[in-house]
């Protein structure tokens, strides 16, 4: 009996191990059906080469492939750490390693069926739920991202480890590959993110190539509509938002603050130099819809903090030129062309405009708008930035500003740009100014901080003379309009500035020539300035050519205008400027070419004086050489100045007529000697 139940006992102890070695040993592919059933329901194939028992509570997989859509992952060898009283709850591992694991896929393979649907948001709360407390250990992680057959994207870590919602990742790299835009490169470094989905966050993520941008506060987050992106970098921050499918965005905002001078040393750490110092915060907001699109929409806003420029050309001070802009731009898809339209504002100073224009096409041309909202000249004044007045303490104006301008520029033959404008010449007077020191050395009269020191016997030190020269009413060299021929001071500002008489200290027709001289020689040209700011520039101020001089030339220029009569003007211009290195005035001139006093200049004389002005370098090496060009351009242009002279009545065709030819010849070159008259 006890035989009998001894060996019913040992029947079944060896019937219930049977059927647990059973269980144990049909374990892998009962796992293996679930684990297929479960991703099949997520639409996710999975194939594998073997599943079974590496350790007792270890399941292993290995050549594990799996694909969804264009997206494939592939890894050699998975171990989930599966406890043996779990297997029959159906409860998850604890422990998932991957060993080399491979990524592959295509941009655009996670959108919706169903084009232009709002993409599916991340499973959420259930994926939390499902994953919590697993741990995943990924060796050897590889990920190569696809549009269409081009890789866009290579990816890399040695390991990867999530656990928790954390991520970290040792030795990650990646690098981007975008048709048209150079290699974007991260190198490796260890990552810690925070991954809780629908959003990842990062203390630090570096972006870049040998000397990366380091990104503080990362976060990239899914949203309903798409996905925004923040983070902090070089003293900046800033948030992007995209709404749409991956491939085809809907709109793309990008909002922020920009620390200019972090930036700017940035770039100068590596190699790439701005053409100016720049310091300060811009702040704004730029919306761009379907960027992608035939026909994009961009909006800009920004405001400049402390805006501030450094650059030899602007002035020898920094320049504060923060600014409100707002612009909204779009282009035409049927027409290739595009139009922007906004505002900029600084002070009371606001300008509103639009420009429009086709670069691509053979009659394109430019067409840009702008009109200013009328304001007092004072407050206007105000506005101008406090490094471009240069030595100008202060100014008191009258008048209002209201200007429009509109500019017409083809591309292909700048010759034929027109510029028209409104409310510019005289729109606002200068009553009154005062410069931080004294301007004249020496004056019989008149307050040396403003201008009317002008209408007295001033003397002037000439201070780019290379010897020492004196120019100005108080010296005996200095000729009055009256003992003069008529034609000698009319040819002096026919040749430069033929609207003297009409307008103020600024010419828009002069301006005009200005821009398509400069524009046609692809350098500078001609500088456009009126007479009165040629005289200011040669009883005021330095010889620097850069932006501060150019605004302080023209407010000086304006407050002579307004001061100082126009004969005077002339009378002083023509017994300051350099027609020779070294030769300042016309009387000195006169005797320096043709060994006569300015009184006695025939037409043809003062014709080429008038000629010398723009290069007085070049008007004496030709008077070293013996003569005058003999060319047809320079046939025209005394022709062109002979009937000028006509036009006002200075000279009769009689005494054209007896001028001829039009070159002028010097008896000998001889260097350094004074030009004894002149010769046909």
């Amino acid at each position: 009996m006890r035989l009998s139940r001894r060996r019913a006992l040992l029947a079944l102890t060896g019937a219930a191990l049977a059927l647990g070695l059973a269980g144990v040993w049909g374990a892998p592919r009962w796992a293996g059906a679930q684990i297929r059933a479960r991703l099949a329901a997520r639409g996710i194939t999975a194939d594998w080469q073997a599943i079974g028992w590496a350790a007792p509570g270890t399941l292993r997989l290995t050549d594990l492939t799996l694909r969804r859509g264009a997206w494939t992952a592939q890894a050699a060898r998975v171990e989930a750490h599966v406890p043996l009283r779990a297997l029959w709850g159906r409860r998850q591992p604890d422990r998932v390693d991957l060993w080399q694991v491979e990524v592959m896929g295509a941009l655009g393979a996670v959108e919706p069926p169903t084009e232009g649907a709002a993409p599916r948001p991340a499973p959420g709360g259930s994926l939390r739920a499902r994953l919590a407390g697993l741990r995943v250990t990924v060796h050897g992680a590889q990920a190569t991202v696809r549009r269409g057959e081009a890789v866009v994207m290579t990816g890399r870590a040695t390991r990867a480890d999530w656990a928790d919602g954390e991520a970290r990742l040792q030795d990650a790299q990646a690098q981007v590959r975008w048709p048209g835009v150079p290699p974007l490169t991260l190198p490796p470094q260890a990552v810690t993110a925070r991954v809780d989905p629908p959003e990842i966050a990062a203390e630090r993520v570096q972006v870049g190539g040998a000397a990366p941008v380091e990104v503080q506060g990362a976060r990239l987050t899914r949203t309903p509509a798409g996905w925004a992106a923040a983070g902090r970098a070089l003293g900046s921050e800033g948030t992007i938002h995209v709404a749409g499918p991956p491939r085809q965005p809907d709109v793309v905002e990008v909002e922020g603050t920009l620390e200019l001078a972090a930036v700017a040393a940035w770039m100068a750490a590596r190699g790439v130099r701005l053409p100016a110092t720049l310091r300060g915060k811009l702040t704004g907001a730029l919306t761009i819809i379907d960027p992608l699109g035939d026909g994009p929409v961009a909006q800009l806003t920004a405001r400049g903090d402390g805006v501030q420029v450094s650059h030899p050309g602007v002035g020898p001070t920094p320049v504060d030129v923060s600014a409100a802009v707002d612009l909204i731009g779009h282009r035409d898809p049927t027409t290739g062309g595009w139009q922007v339209a906004g505002h900029a504002q600084r002070g009371a100073l606001r300008l509103d405009g639009w420009a429009a224009g086709d670069a691509l096409a053979r009659d394109a041309t430019l067409v840009a708008e702008a009109q200013g909202r009328a304001v007092p000249c004072q407050a206007a004044y105000a506005a101008i930035p406090a490094g471009l007045t240069g030595d100008i303490e202060s100014a008191r104006l009258t008048g209002t500003f209201a200007p429009w301008l509109r500019l017409t520029l083809p591309l292909h033959w700048p010759r034929r740009l027109t510029l028209r404008a409104r409310g510019l010449e005289g729109a606002c007077r200068i009553t009154a100014l005062r410069t931080r020191t004294p301007t004249a050395a020496k004056t019989a009269g008149g307050d040396p901080r403003d201008v009317d020191w002008l209408l007295h016997g001033f003397t002037r030190a000439v201070p780019e003379a290379t010897r020492p020269v004196t120019v100005g009413p108080g010296h005996p060299s200095f000729v009055p309009l009256g003992s003069l021929p008529a034609y000698v001071p009319a040819v002096m500002y026919l040749s430069e500035d033929p609207g003297f008489y009409g307008h103020g200290a600024l010419s828009v027709h002069l301006v005009q020539r200005a821009l398509k001289l400069n524009l046609a020689g692809g350098r500078f040209v001609y500088g456009g300035s009126t007479l009165p700011q040629q005289l200011v520039k040669n009883v005021f101020l330095a010889r620097t050519k850069t932006l501060a001089r150019k605004v302080e030339e023209l407010i000086l220029a304006a407050r002579v205008v307004d001061a100082v009569p126009k004969a005077r003007l002339l009378a002083l211009y023509l017994n300051t400027i350099e027609f020779a290195p070294n030769v300042y005035g016309i009387e000195r001139a006169a005797r320096h070419y043709f060994g006569v006093g300015a009184r006695h200049l025939t037409p043809k004389q003062a014709v080429f004086l008038a000629t010398a002005k723009p290069s007085p370098r070049y008007a004496d090496q030709r008077r070293r050489l013996g003569s005058t060009p003999d060319t047809a351009h320079a046939r025209r242009y005394m022709q062109r100045l002979f009937a000028r002279l006509v036009a006002v009545g200075a000279l009769t065709e009689a005494q054209v007529a007896a001028a001829r030819p039009f070159r002028i010849l010097w008896p000998a070159a001889h260097d350094g000697a004074r030009g004894e008259g002149e010769g046909e």
